[in-house]
Order: C-alpha cells, then sequence, then structure tokens
C-alpha cells in the first residue's frame, strides 16, 4: 500500500508483542490511526495503556510484529537501520520529559549538536538558526549557560529549541511536562504548541493532564491499546 503523503503519520493493523504474564501475553493492537500535515494530536491514558509504545513506533524506535507504518509517506518498516536513523534526523524532532541535554555543552552547543544529525542547514548556519531559536523560547540570555545552570522550565525550552531546529514534519513529544510545576508545565506547552505552528511541523504528544490535552484539537485516549490475551497452545 503507497501512503498518501498529505498524511503526517498513517498507522495500520499494527501489533506488538510486549511481554506475557501468566498464561498471557501482553499485545499492543492498533488497527488504524492517522495524524495529518500541521495536525497536533493528545494522546492521553493512563500510565501503561500504550501512549508511549505508539510514539515508540512512530519514530521507528520499535517495530511492530505485523503491519504498517508510514511517516511522511515513508513506510518505516522499508527502511534499513541506517537510512532508518537518517530519515529519523531530517523529518522528526523529539521532546523527552528527562530532556537529555549534554551537560558539557552550553545551551547553544546543545541546540547546535543536535543540527547534525537532521543536516537542513549548512554547517555555516547552525549557529545563526540555533541563536533565533533559542531566542524564540525566551534564552536569549542564556545562550552560553550550560544545562546544569539552568532551571527545568529552561532546560526544556532548550530541548524544544533542539527538536525543532532541523525543521521536523513532526514533532513527538513524550510527557514533555511531566518534570515541571503546574505554572511552567502551561508555559511549555503553549509553547510547543505555538511553534509547531509557526514552523509547520504535525505534533504528536503524550500527556497525563487532560486539561493540557484538551487545548490541542484532537485528543486520542489510547486506554485500550494494550490488551491481555490468553496464549493458545498447541499440542500434537
Amino acid at each position: 500500500m503507497t501512503a498518501s503523503t498529505r498524511l503526517a503519520v498513517e498507522v495500520q493493523d499494527c501489533r506488538l508483542r510486549l511481554g506475557s504474564v501468566s498464561a498471557e501475553d501482553i499485545v499492543f493492537q492498533l488497527s488504524e490511526f492517522r495524524v495529518g500535515q500541521d495536525e497536533q494530536v493528545a494522546l492521553t491514558g493512563p500510565s501503561g495503556c500504550g501512549k508511549s509504545t505508539l510514539l515508540n513506533l512512530v519514530a521507528g524506535l520499535r517495530k511492530p510484529d505485523t503491519g504498517e507504518i508510514n511517516v511522511q509517506g515513508t513506510d518505516l518498516g522499508r527502511l534499513s537501520p541506517s537510512s532508518l536513523d537518517t530519515f529519523r534526523g531530517r523529518t522528526m524532532g523529539f521532546i523527552f520529559q528527562s530532556f537529555n541535554l549534554l551537560d558539557t555543552f552550553s545551551a547553544l552547543e546543545n541546540v547546535m549538536i543536535g543540527m547534525r544529525f537532521g543536516r537542513a542547514y549548512p554547517s555555516a548556519k547552525y549557529k545563526e538558526r540555533a541563536v533565533a531559536l533559542l531566542e524564540r523560547v525566551g534564552l536569549q540570555r542564556r545562550l552560553h549557560i550550560r544545562p546544569t545552570r539552568l532551571s527545568v522550565g529552561e532546560r526544556q525550552r532548550v530541548a524544544i529549541a533542539r527538536a525543532i531546529a532541523n525543521q521536523p514534519a513532526l514533532l513527538l513529544a513524550d510527557e514533555p511536562t511531566g518534570a515541571l510545576d503546574p505554572a511552567t508545565a502551561s508555559e511549555v506547552f503553549m509553547l510547543i504548541r505555538d511553534v509547531c505552528q509557526e514552523e509547520k511541523c504535525a505534533l504528536l504528544l503524550v500527556t497525563h493532564d487532560l486539561s493540557l490535552a484538551t487545548q490541542l484539537p484532537r485528543q486520542v485516549d489510547c486506554l485500550n491499546l494494550v490488551k491481555h490475551i490468553a496464549k493458545i497452545e498447541v499440542t500434537s
């Protein structure tokens, strides 16, 4: 099947065995899921329901046992590991709850290092783009400060700048406000939403906070993605 290039994400008939307990297999199942270009979607539901698994499948960090996942019209299952890494770097941006910044480098250097993976800009333009983005997220006076000297909110702002530095078509955010206090979480959430609109990239965001999720145009309840299925024993 050829995926429509008008879709940022298209998932068809995905199944992934996550493990087993007693006489049951724990299985992630999703028959159909689509995200349009520039669309902003919140993935909600309790811990363990499959939100992060779906995000990892879309990112190509996990491979389904069966089914097909297309991002920007490309079937991830048809890419070699090296091609998938290259595609991910050029097409997707990531924001994590734990920031994943390099503590020995400044905010500016963290964003510039991230740009090497996407190669959306010539190296001579890295600094100009990184400075502009850090100014956009309100860190114009913190460019040369290392993450260990930044507040948690400032660290997440650096992570946002790094995630969009290569102009990704799709931004994946896994509980990006989970480590923040409510006021800072609201500010960071609005920043992510606004930056995605400005950069014209689709957003797939995992959150437990329904008050934030409902501020996005679309919410998807992931409650039934993970199922416990009785094992079928084959006897001769």
